[in-house]
């Protein structure tokens, strides 16, 4: 679920509730395992791609929404928010500039370039369903690229974010804020991101850090 209610076309493919939490918890499997991939094929550079995001995305929503791995060609309205996501014909040449944009601030911290990315990819919304998780995911590979790490824990980022999205959400909304002033501001998601991910290394099992 992303961080506040859609509106939009994403035909289910799921029976019913209990189906879409089987296919959701499979999912999380799948794009994690992805996720880690990339981690370890990576050499220490980020090299985003608008190919690597639908990847994610796909395996976000794969058997749930029939937009899986596919940019949304459809307008979309968060409800409760400010926010009014950009049309679909421009979500490509975002998308795009998106990611030249994290690869190429190489003196921003990896916090940082998370935190851009998990607010970024939200405020694009590029797909009818599954934004949230394909930012997360995002942001939780570029975390640990720029670290040269695959970090340790039991308790991720990512789920830390599902059971409490409150600091999440109100992340989201200041980045919005600032950028709406036309000043890009992701200080409270990069706070965030540190907190969280000092959180989920104090659940350490005994395995060392992972150098990439």
């Amino acid at each position: 679920m992303d961080h506040v209610r859609k509106v939009g076309v994403r035909p289910e493919l799921y029976k019913d509730d209990a189906h879409k939490v089987e296919l959701q918890s499979r999912n999380g499997v799948w794009q994690f395992d992805e996720v880690v991939r990339l981690i370890d094929r990576s050499d220490g550079e980020l090299r985003l791609t608008r190919r690597k995001i639908l990847r994610l995305h796909r395996f976000a929503i794969q058997d749930i929404y029939q937009c899986a791995g596919r940019f949304r060609e459809w307008p979309v309205a968060i409800r409760g928010s400010l926010h009014k996501p950009p049309e679909a014909r421009y979500i490509k040449g975002l998308v795009a500039e998106m990611c030249a944009t994290a690869n190429r601030e190489m003196d921003w911290s990896p916090s940082k370039t998370a935190a851009f990315l998990l607010w970024r990819l939200n405020w694009i919304h590029p797909f009818g369903g599954g934004n949230g998780r394909t930012s997360r995911a995002l942001g939780y590979y570029a975390l640990c690229v720029r670290y040269g790490l695959r970090f340790p824990g039991r308790f991720t980022i990512a789920e830390q974010i599902d059971r409490d999205r409150r600091r999440y959400q109100d992340a989201l909304e200041d980045a919005d804020a600032a950028w709406r002033e036309h000043s890009l501001d992701v200080s409270l998601m990069e706070s965030l991101i540190e907190d969280l991910l000092e959180r989920q290394l104090a659940y350490l099992d005994e395995t060392p850090l992972d150098p990439l």
